[in-house]
């Protein structure tokens, strides 16, 4: 029983002591450490994410290297989108319509597509719920990366959900791709989704707000994976 305390005092000793040595030091080995283990292959960004990181981290944010995409707004109602288009126009299309609804849009140029460039998503506040019409160019894996808190969703030409594979944000990306607000770092990166789609198809994809979702602007990128 002795023994067994003597352990456990040895175990807060040693313990109280390391925590003595991180203040004094200033943490700064072990910075070094977590700096040096960045370096390795192991901790290293995915592609996508790096070119994501240029092209959003750059955000002191100069607007002239986005593309500005005006929304339409939506809500349901019984059976039906009413939209807000652009213009202040309105329209209502049927909900299990997804081509007329597509149509609409598309017709509007509220579309939004694989861009190896970022775009700023101009939407409206109220209702909380917004869409466009996405054109996919092949099959292949799509990463959506946001700067603000939101949520989102892809609708395919059928009216199903598309699954989602993903909706993590890796540390590497985290660690990577952050900017200093009262000289703490704030990860630029808040929302990250990642879904397969079909080659040559149009998708509904859809942006909502939630409680978390800040007044700032709303910019992202669509990468291939």
């Amino acid at each position: 029983m002795y023994k067994m305390k003597i352990v456990q005092f040895n175990v807060a000793l040693l313990t109280s002591l390391f925590m003595i040595l991180l203040i004094v030091t200033g943490c700064d080995s072990i910075n070094n450490q977590v700096e040096d283990a960045m370096e390795d292959d192991e901790y290293e960004m995915e592609v996508v994410d790096q070119l994501a990181s240029i092209l959003l981290g750059d955000s002191a944010i100069i607007d002239l290297k986005f593309k500005t995409i005006t929304a339409a707004s939506f809500d349901t109602l019984d059976t039906n989108y009413v939209l807000g288009l652009p213009g202040g126009i309105k329209d209502t299309v049927s909900q299990t319509n997804i081509q007329s609804l597509l149509d609409t849009l598309e017709g509007a140029k509220v579309t939004v597509a694989v861009f190896d460039s970022a775009y700023k998503y101009d939407i409206p506040t109220t209702p909380r719920k917004s869409c466009f019409c996405f054109n996919s160019g092949a099959n292949e894996e799509l990463v959506f990366y946001f700067t603000n808190y939101v949520l989102m969703n892809i609708i395919d030409e059928n009216g199903a959900s598309v699954h989602l594979k993903s909706n993590t944000i890796p540390l590497e990306l985290i660690a990577g791709c952050y900017t200093l607000i009262n000289n703490k770092p704030d990860p630029i990166v808040k929302s990250r989704y990642v879904y397969e789609l079909s080659k040559n198809k149009k998708y509904l994809f859809q942006i909502i707000r939630n409680d978390q979702t800040t007044p700032a602007d709303i910019y992202g990128a669509i990468l291939s994976k």
